[in-house]
């Protein structure tokens, strides 16, 4: 029997590596699967195997799902390759995650402990932010292994790249919407907006945030959007008509001059990021099209990209190149490749249980923010997606802990 004490350890690992999943000086454990808070939860379910009763009956899909995802390896050309236990690994880690977080979240002592740290870890993320912000932006840099920016760049936190690092600041976005009262989840929103546009400075970054943005005065201000719509219109077209500067240290000029002097379709051909996010999305849904929905399972997307690359001619065309990626990145996008209709259930799901949660106009807004989110290079063993889902999944639980939150 785990006394509270221990649980707390636990609870505090793997709560720690959620929210900061590449904290390892080296680069080899530093890896691209964050699997650690993953690991940290799996050793904890194996000494504690009764804590599978605990899963909600909101679980079950991504149990299926993972039942699938484990007959997938059995269609593999190599069984035991390495490259298809990478594939299946996000399928196993999201059920483990939500196993090991609905145990946490029956008891209160546990969920109020659970709440306190993640309180601390959205502050020490934030006073990391802004001290990188204001003094040096490789301030701790030497504790990610595989730090991945440059000069055009801004602030990383404490993660591989500002991209990754924008991600979770709108994933905790979302999380505080749901566990914290209106004024402090507003504050939070606020902060994160303030590090993301004026700290890591990360197209990316920027896009998460006007997504959210969007869809919260879509549902609530509609009339407020229309006006904001005529306005962004007014100005887009007024920047495009001059010439844009570069500034340096400020990525998104040199994104808009692109736009201003080759269109969006130079953007494609000539901006590699850009350029690799797309084909990402673009091509996983085409693969899902072309093969009616069944599952291409793994090993399959490099052939696929190639195939298809040399199949449309426009491609060749109008975008010139595009990388062959060994796999796919993006979470959705890889979810509707590999399991076809079982995907679209990863995709749809959480919007069963984000109605029965939330009201409409919130679940709204969280599942559209969600689904853009995921089909971006947002990986599905990303930590924090585990941790939101688990949360909306025992949502009642986690509603009861503040009884000023908004929901």
């Amino acid at each position: 029997m785990f006394t509270d004490k221990k649980n707390h350890i636990w609870i505090f690992t793997v709560l720690f590596f959620t929210f900061l999943p590449y904290s390892f000086p080296s680069s080899y454990l530093s890896s691209d699967l964050m699997p650690w808070a993953t690991l940290v939860a799996l050793i904890f379910l194996l000494l504690r195997p009764s804590a599978i009763i605990f899963l909600n009956m909101f679980s079950y899909p991504y149990l299926i799902i993972l039942i699938i995802a484990f007959i997938g390896i059995l269609f593999a050309p190599q069984v035991y390759d390495l490259e298809v236990m990478r594939a299946f690994f996000p399928y196993l880690s999201l059920v483990i995650l939500i196993s090991f977080y609905s145990y946490v979240f029956k008891t209160e002592k546990d969920l109020v402990f659970s709440k306190k740290i993640i309180s601390l870890l959205v502050l020490f993320i934030f006073v990391v932010a802004f001290s990188q912000m204001l003094f040096d932006k490789h301030l701790f840099g030497s504790l990610v292994g595989g730090l991945r920016t440059s000069h055009e760049r801004g602030v990383a936190g404490l993660f591989k790249e500002p991209s990754m690092f924008s991600a979770t600041l709108i994933f905790i976005v979302l999380i505080a919407d749901l566990i914290y009262s209106k004024r402090r989840s507003n504050l939070i929103f606020y902060l994160s907006i303030g590090v993301v546009f004026l700290g890591i400075k990360s197209v990316v970054g920027y896009i998460y945030f006007l997504i959210n943005i969007f869809f919260r005065i879509l549902f609530k201000r509609p009339m407020l959007m229309f006006i904001l719509f005529i306005i962004f219109v007014a100005l887009s077209f007024f920047a495009f008509s001059y010439d844009i500067e570069y500034i340096p240290g400020w990525r998104i000029s040199k994104i808009l001059k692109i736009i201003n002097e080759n269109h969006l379709v130079g953007l494609l051909s000539l901006d590699a990021s850009t350029h690799d996010r797309f084909s990402q999305i673009y091509f996983s849904i085409l693969g899902f099209y072309e093969n009616y929905g069944l599952p291409h399972f793994y090993l399959e997307w490099q052939n696929y990209l190639t195939n298809t690359i040399d199949k449309y001619n426009w491609v060749r065309n109008e975008v010139v190149w595009l990388s062959k990626t060994d796999r796919i990145f993006s979470g959705y996008g890889s979810a509707l490749f590999e399991m076809g209709y079982f995907g679209l259930l990863m995709i749809f799901y959480p919007f069963f249980i984000l109605r029965k949660k939330l009201k409409t106009k919130k679940a709204l807004i969280h599942f559209f923010t969600l689904t853009l989110l995921m089909f971006s290079s947002i990986p599905l063993s990303f930590p924090l997606y585990a941790l939101y889902l688990s949360i909306v999944i025992n949502l009642k639980r986690t509603d009861d802990i503040d009884n000023n939150n908004d929901s």
